[in-house]
């Protein structure tokens, strides 16, 4: 994704840039709406996923500009990538296993979606939810 600057440097909104930012909004509005906890939700997800993943591959292999040369960009993210994801594992297991019923929360051992659940009752919420969702990805997906 590239902007494209006028003579006086200020950046133009490419027809690829305003779809792209159009389906994203599409999306997140049909998302924000369905129930969750539902195969519907899920179903948009993958349709999410598996493009950003995709698009993800197109990354260029190479330094990364303003990056020193002696770090390694992938070893880092990795590490940073594995930290994060083990600990929100941990945390999960954890409060899913003291929780008094699998079908039922516990607010003294919460999960991420128990603790999130008071602030996505509301469709704006969640809209924002999805969106911010959507975006990050695609930032860490960009080539």
């Amino acid at each position: 994704m590239t902007v494209e600057s006028t003579p006086s440097g200020r950046a133009v909104l490419t027809l690829r840039r305003a779809a792209i930012g159009v389906c994203v909004l599409a999306v997140a509005w049909i998302g924000s709406g369905l129930e969750d906890q539902t195969w519907p939700p899920t179903l948009i997800v993958l349709a999410v996923v598996i493009p950003v993943g995709l698009l993800s591959f197109r990354r260029p292999v190479g330094p990364v500009p303003g990056m020193v040369e002696t770090e390694h960009p992938l070893r880092r993210s990795v590490v940073f990538w594995s930290v994060l994801l083990t600990a929100g594992l941990i945390w999960e297991a954890y409060a899913f296993f003291h929780q008094p019923s699998i079908l039922v929360g516990s607010w003294e051992h919460p999960t991420l979606s128990e603790l999130l659940h008071p602030v996505f009752e509301f469709r704006s919420a969640k809209f924002v939810g999805w969106v911010l969702w959507i975006w990050a990805g695609l930032r860490m997906a960009r080539p």
